[in-house]
């Protein structure tokens, strides 16, 4: 590594991080070659793995690397550092109702700060402004992330649709 001074004398985060790159770039090259040359055979096998979504197509892609002495015995197997993805099912969105007359719209609180307040003063109002909305506000047992089977088996077979108020 080449040492630079500036005017007070100090290495500079310049030269610094020039010199840094250099010196972990020739380390990881040399590194590469070294364990080629103590290596006996490399092989990659990639493989693809497609899932349908409901939208779109999720590809999946897994390299594998295997490197073995010239015995043949395994050493080490490396996967590929990006980690593995698993296909994910696209759902696409409620379809938008087309008005809210006559509709049962549910006000969902799930206890945070304020949110069933907010509530609240939402469904007054709905009933001041839009009389024909049935609205019911309802709060939500357990924390954000836990579920609450029987509000949602409610919500599912009365509602159509609902606003959940999450917070921030």
């Amino acid at each position: 590594m080449t040492i630079k001074n500036d005017k007070s004398g100090k290495l500079s985060r310049r030269d610094f991080l020039k010199d840094a790159g250099l010196l972990v770039g020739g380390a990881a090259i040399g590194s590469t070659v070294l364990m080629a040359a103590c290596a006996g055979e490399t092989e990659t096998v990639t493989q693809t793995v497609t899932g349908p979504g409901t939208t779109s197509t999720v590809t999946q892609t897994q390299t594998k690397t295997v490197t073995a002495t010239p015995s043949g015995d395994e050493m080490i197997t490396v996967l590929n550092p990006e980690g593995q993805v698993d296909p994910i099912e696209l759902k696409p969105l409620a379809p938008r109702l087309d008005t809210l007359e006559g509709k049962i719209i549910y006000l969902v609180c799930v206890n945070f700060t304020a949110t069933c307040q907010f509530l609240d003063a939402m469904e007054t109002v709905f009933n001041e402004k839009m009389p024909n909305v049935n609205t019911r506000v309802r709060i939500k047992r357990g924390n954000y992330g836990s579920a609450d089977e029987e509000l949602w088996d409610e919500v599912e077979n009365e509602a159509d649709g609902y606003v959940m108020a999450v917070g921030h």
